[in-house]
């Protein structure tokens, strides 16, 4: 699992966005990013929208084309550190990692299922997942209803509301299962294609 990486030394204004009702704040990382970051204002702009109107995007585009610098660099800069989570997603990856680990004492003490979900998914305020359609089915179901309904079932401790902002999904590739594909379309309803950077 991905979790908290330094933050990026390309965008250095990361500390200067702590409300995040302010559009004025919003616009300034907006134009300070495009700065730092070449040819990628649609997605700088989209995930500046997202902030704002607290909808979903979804990044799809071959390698190479700093999808996953461009938006980890901006959607960081919107949310304290403890409140970011993002994670490279591959066919190995365990619902543990995204929505924490099982609460053993709980388990064994008073027999209650339940995850420690701090600093995971449910208690994210802004949430990335790079190579999204590679998660099983068990993690993108829970992550369809997290992403539209902003809620987590965590066992016995029944449906808990999550503060998710926005969350971004990326790949380089179409998913294999047209079904999860109509699903995840319907959740982030910013979608882009994100073409080669053209300029030398």
């Amino acid at each position: 699992m991905m979790r908290r990486p330094p933050r990026s030394t390309l965008f250095p204004y990361t500390t200067l966005f702590r409300s995040l009702n302010s559009i004025g704040k919003v616009r300034q990382i907006e134009k300070e990013a495009a700065v730092s970051l070449f040819e990628r204002d649609e997605i700088i702009h989209t995930l500046a929208l997202c902030i704002i109107s607290k909808v979903n995007a979804l990044y799809l585009g071959v390698p190479g084309t700093a999808k996953t610098l461009t938006v980890k660099t901006v959607s960081e800069s919107f949310c304290n550190d403890n409140e970011f989570f993002d994670i490279l997603m591959t066919k190995t990856t365990k619902p543990d990692e995204l929505f924490g680990p099982i609460d053993i004492k709980a388990l064994t003490d008073d027999g209650v299922q339940r995850r420690k979900i701090d600093n995971y998914v449910p208690t994210a305020k802004v949430a990335v997942f790079d190579e999204m359609w590679k998660g099983s089915a068990a993690i993108l179901n829970t992550l369809l209803t997290i992403s539209n309904e902003r809620r987590f079932r965590n066992g016995g401790d029944g449906w808990v509301n999550c503060p998710l902002r926005f969350a971004v999904g990326m790949s380089n590739e179409f998913p294999e299962e047209p079904a999860i594909l109509a699903a995840l379309f319907d959740r982030y309803p910013i979608k882009i294609m994100v073409p080669s950077i053209k300029k030398d």
